[in-house]
């Protein structure tokens, strides 16, 4: 999401010819789409799932879609921020780019991370991604037990942080990104 909406100004920049259209609809409109896409795909995934016949059951639904629109609302604010600093100078949007690779690695979503020494739990649990996939895991799995340190909490005061940040920047830079 934060990928996407870092170039919606971009990707749109024609529209803002018209004076109805602002940026902030462009960054709703990416994230509509982008939380609609993966909710489709993630609703034809389990699809499949059960039509294979694997057991597929959401123990912990609420913990689940708040973890999700959490995560969701983390990418709109970094996405927002994002956008405006790669507006100012284009070359962060590569550094950007390149940077979140190792993040995602880094973030728990292709391994639990319990498969990692307990000495590096400390580092990594700054990566509110990693809280996230830990507590989808917790909310599909029965009995998976994350490592302590893993908190809701933490996710939610991120993505806060996050969207307040981006709001402000593109408060106070709006008109820049519509002029350029």
């Amino acid at each position: 999401i934060a990928m996407r909406i870092m170039e919606a100004v971009q990707g749109n920049r024609g529209l803002f010819g018209y004076r109805v259209i602002k940026p902030m609809d462009t960054f709703l409109a990416r994230l509509f789409l982008e939380v609609l896409l993966y909710t489709v795909v993630f609703v034809l995934l389990l699809g499949g799932l059960w039509w294979w016949g694997v057991p597929v059951e959401l123990y912990r639904p609420l913990e689940f879609f708040t973890v999700v629109a959490l995560l969701s609302l983390m990418g709109f604010g970094l996405g927002i921020l994002f956008c405006v600093i790669g507006e100012a100078l284009p070359e962060v949007k590569l550094f950007i780019r390149i940077l979140f690779i190792p993040l995602y690695l880094l973030s728990g979503i292709l391994f639990p991370i319990s498969r990692l020494p307990a000495e590096y739990h400390d580092l990594l649990l700054w990566n509110p991604v990693l809280h996230a996939g830990e507590l989808s895991r917790e909310a599909f799995f029965r009995g998976y037990a994350s490592v302590s340190g893993v908190s809701l909490g933490f996710v939610a005061e991120v993505a806060v942080v996050l969207l307040f940040g981006g709001v402000v920047a593109y408060r106070l830079r709006r008109l820049e990104l519509v002029a350029q």
